[in-house]
């Protein structure tokens, strides 16, 4: 099964037989408590009863996953770090070596390939230690392969927030597919195409505060 799980509303995700998309951010997803209840009470199923127990199944079940998710502090935001933690079920709590390390004992986890579209580094060393991160993360993950491809926040949240979903979409389609591709989402826009965004852009965030276009555009100072 293929899976894409994002942190944010995507437009375009295709769906279909074999085929889910997971928006976290439209769930109810708590906290996991550490009670290790899904190890020794009530093995593979976590205690919690939201909408946590309908996703942790879907990853263990998919051998090709596409994750969307801001980066914070070299790791997962909070959206998805708080999903990750509430997979521990797919998990048992006896010790293996794997790798030349100890490992827990995966449950019936498909092994995966795995894309990670990341999105809100700060700079380069930010996106250094999410590599390590990812990578030390990868085999209690299951990745029998991975790939990290990072995008900018800033399209992400103006008036082109839909075409980056697009893009994020259509990789997730390839994905789906089995095709090769590869993704960079820049800002294609004109001149004139961005003064009109930006128009768009600060009248909304005017309006947050109550304030109007012609109110913004005052020449008084002071």
């Amino acid at each position: 099964m293929r899976l894409v799980l994002s942190d944010r509303a995507l437009t375009c995700v295709p769906v279909g037989r074999d085929f889910e998309y997971v928006d976290l951010s439209a769930l109810k997803i708590a906290p996991c408590v550490g009670c290790f209840g899904c190890w020794t009470r009530t093995p593979g199923k976590c205690v919690i009863r939201d909408d946590a127990v309908r996703v942790y199944p879907l990853i263990a079940a998919s051998d090709e996953v596409v994750y969307v998710s801001r980066i914070r502090y070299g790791g997962y935001d909070s959206v998805m770090k708080r999903m990750l933690e509430r997979a521990i079920p797919v998990q048992q709590a006896f010790i293996r070596i794997h790798g030349g390390e100890t490992h827990h004992v995966q449950r019936a986890v498909e092994p995966k390939r795995a894309v990670i579209v990341a999105y809100g580094a700060e700079d380069e060393a930010e996106r250094d230690l999410f590599r390590r991160f990812v990578a030390r993360n990868a085999r209690n993950m299951s990745f029998e392969s991975y790939d990290i491809r990072f995008v900018g926040e800033a399209i992400l949240d103006t008036p082109f927030r839909l075409l980056a979903g697009r893009r994020i979409a259509a990789f997730a389609r390839a994905v789906a597919e089995g095709r090769a591709q590869s993704m960079h989402v820049t800002m294609p826009i004109t001149k004139r195409m961005f003064l009109w965004a930006s128009d768009i852009y600060w009248r909304m965030y005017g309006r947050r505060h109550g304030v109007s276009k012609r109110q913004m555009e005052s020449m008084r100072i002071e």
